[in-house]
């Protein structure tokens, strides 16, 4: 039996999705760049390119389109939206970029590695990566819209 191969188009239509609700949920504003998957990822989940408020680009690892990592994508995509929005209204890259984390509250504090398809965090005795209450509700929330 062979591998379905993976519809770009389609998932990049549904990232873009996505991205515009919790922008919209979080922020009361629209992400209006480009949002892709992409292949070429190595030790890394995702960047953001930013030029402008419409100009710029997300890019998400392939690896993140697994449906049993789809609370790993909502977390990843989460935190670069937070990178974006603190790049549109001019906030400090490091200072208030890490208190905009906190203050929606919706990433994990935890940062993951991926293997076999499943999410781990810290390096000793291993432990499945877990999101946070707000992060699923969100999700759910995207989900039933």
């Amino acid at each position: 039996m062979s591998k379905k191969e993976f519809d770009f188009e389609n998932e990049n239509l549904k990232l873009k999705e996505k991205a515009y609700f919790y922008t919209s949920k979080i922020w009361n504003e629209k992400f209006t760049g480009k949002i892709e998957y992409a292949n070429n990822f190595r030790g890394t989940h995702g960047a953001l390119n930013f030029w402008t408020n419409e100009d710029s680009t997300i890019q998400i690892n392939k690896k993140l389109s697994s449906p049993r990592l789809e609370f790993n994508l909502d977390d990843t995509l989460i935190y670069l939206l937070t990178q974006w929005y603190c790049r549109c209204n001019n906030l400090n890259r490091k200072n208030e970029f890490l208190l905009e984390l906190e203050s929606h509250g919706i990433c994990s504090k935890d940062k993951f590695s991926i293997h076999n398809n499943v999410a781990y965090t810290g390096s000793i005795n291993k432990r499945e990566w877990e999101p946070t209450i707000k992060l699923i509700e969100l999700n759910i929330e995207f989900s039933t819209q």
